[in-house]
């Protein structure tokens, strides 16, 4: 999100993507102990493998997002998604948060505002479409600005499915069925 403010963070967000591989490596470590733990009874908490390859696709959609970002010129179309997309990602990094709280508490996850934001980013972007504003842009222009938006959508959907994960661990969605 400090990116679509215009701070350049080329350097700290290589060493928070560094930091989140060695995280997921210790939650795939973690997750074959528990799938250990499952096998001998010593644990009746079911953790799938969905997990880890969730997260992953999660910090690579983050991973996308940065690079759409980086030197990423000033436009009209991206000026006009930039306040949604800031507070869509802002919503994204809390509900991060909201699930590994969740997780550890085994819970629900509380959503919050993070579906609210995702759909005002959906409607900024058609607006730029609609309106016309992706026209003026150059070819590579275009292609960070939807591939920035691509990466939103799938850092979004991938984010649901996270949402999901936990609460499967938690036995929400056994309850709910």
């Amino acid at each position: 999100a400090r990116q679509l403010a215009g701070e350049p963070l080329t350097d700290e967000i290589q060493r928070r993507h560094w930091a989140v591989r060695a995280i997921l490596g210790k939650v795939e470590a973690a997750m074959a102990e528990a799938g250990h733990e499952n096998a001998s009874r010593l644990s009746r908490r079911q953790a799938t493998e969905a997990l880890p390859r969730t997260l992953w696709r999660v910090r690579n959609d983050v991973v996308q997002v940065s690079r759409a970002l980086d030197g990423a010129e000033s436009s009209p179309a991206l000026d006009h998604i930039r306040p949604a997309a800031f507070a869509a990602l802002t919503a994204s990094a809390d509900l991060i948060r909201r699930c590994e709280a969740a997780a550890a508490a085994d819970r629900h996850v509380d959503l919050g505002a993070w579906d609210v934001d995702q759909a005002d980013l959906a409607a900024a972007v058609e607006q730029a479409r609609s309106g016309r504003l992706t026209h003026t842009l150059s070819f590579e222009g275009a292609g960070r600005f939807y591939g920035l938006v691509f990466a939103l959508q799938a850092l979004s959907r991938n984010l649901g499915d996270l949402v999901d994960r936990i609460d499967e661990l938690s036995g929400v969605a056994e309850v709910a069925a």
